[in-house]
Formats: structure tokens, sequence, C-alpha cells
């Protein structure tokens, strides 16, 4: 099952805060959730993560990191 959340995290690139949605897969039975995947971030068109209509999130500075 999918799980979405939202955090709030201070971003060096835009200097402010940023809310990032978040999504990880949860397993009912076990309780294990997989690492969690950036979906969307309301400031993502500032640092040059958004490029018209496509999206490098590679250059995010919380990609790959845990949240």
């Amino acid at each position: 099952m999918l799980k979405d959340r939202v955090v709030e995290r201070t971003c060096n690139l835009v200097h402010r805060e940023v809310k990032l949605e978040l999504a990880c897969d949860e397993n009912e039975t076990t309780g294990f959730q997989t690492p969690s995947m950036i979906k969307a971030c309301d400031s993502c068109h500032l640092c040059g993560v958004k490029n018209g209509t496509e999206y490098h999130w590679e250059r995010c500075l919380f990609y790959g990191k845990a949240l």
C-alpha cells in the first residue's frame, strides 16, 4: 500500500522552508516500508529541479537522503 506524508525542511538552495511530499510503499503484513521517494516540492521551480514540465529530482538537495 502506498503511504504519503508531507515534511518541512530548510532548503539551502532556495534559502527557506520547503514542503516535500513523500511516498513509500508499506507492506501491511510485515509493516516494512521502502525508503521514501520525493513526489513533489512547493519550491522545485526555484532551484532548477523543475524544468518546464520535466522534473530532475537528482538535482534536489534532499534526493537520496532519508527524511
